[in-house]
């Protein structure tokens, strides 16, 4: 877990984005594991805003989920972007 509170916002946000992007393409958590070559464990560490995930790491979950990582991404600003607005 990052020390800087900013780190853990923009990772609990990344987590939540990929969270509702699985959720919307209908992956569990165990077939995002297994398409991207990860463990179900990292997945839920990563959902859960306690891991940061390499830079292949991202790259293999879009794909897994079947989006560009630039979704990913742009989902997980907007979300950060709505926490800063609701003040957390």
């Amino acid at each position: 877990m990052p020390e800087n509170p900013q780190d853990e916002r923009d990772l609990s946000a990344l987590g939540r984005a990929l969270h509702a992007l699985r959720i919307e393409h209908g992956l569990s958590a165990g077939e995002l594991a297994a398409r991207s070559h990860t463990t179900l464990e990292r997945v839920h560490e990563i959902e859960a805003g306690e891991h940061d995930p390499s830079y292949d790491l991202l790259l293999a979950l879009a794909q897994a989920i079947g989006v560009k990582p630039v979704a990913l991404v742009n989902r997980a600003e907007e979300l950060r972007s709505e926490d800063e607005t609701e003040g957390r």
